[in-house]
């Protein structure tokens, strides 16, 4: 049996660790709003209040991890771009030169490569 962590367990690590970084920061936040507007910890409104904050934190938190993964997202897909730009330059280099067959149809099929993994958003 392997000692590497499964996906289950970094799951778990993970949703651990998101919960209690949220509940870490929105208790924080909760006392600093309390102590800023003292009747926020009335008994009628505390409640209400913490309901609110508690939305208010779930909601930020999947804007922000969408957020994060789409900007994973464009990186990932710029870089892809650039080294499909940077090989079709050289395609264009080796023909313009006179270079044998052989080393154009490398760079082509380098070129394919780059292109086919823009398209097919191979992350490799």
């Amino acid at each position: 049996m392997s000692n590497e962590p499964t996906n289950t367990t970094i799951d778990l690590a993970e949703s651990a660790l998101k919960k209690l970084i949220t509940e870490l920061l929105l208790e924080k936040a909760m006392k600093e709003a309390i102590e800023e507007v003292a009747w926020l910890a009335l008994p009628v409104i505390n409640p209400i209040f913490a309901l609110v904050m508690k939305f208010a934190a779930k909601f930020l938190y999947k804007k922000a991890a969408l957020e994060a993964a789409f900007m994973i997202i464009e990186k990932q897909t710029n870089q892809q771009n650039e080294n499909y730009e940077r090989e079709v330059g050289q395609l264009r280099i080796a023909i313009k030169e006179g270079r044998s067959q052989d080393e154009i149809n490398k760079e082509r099929a380098e070129a394919k490569e780059r292109l086919r993994k823009l398209i097919n958003y191979d992350a490799t």
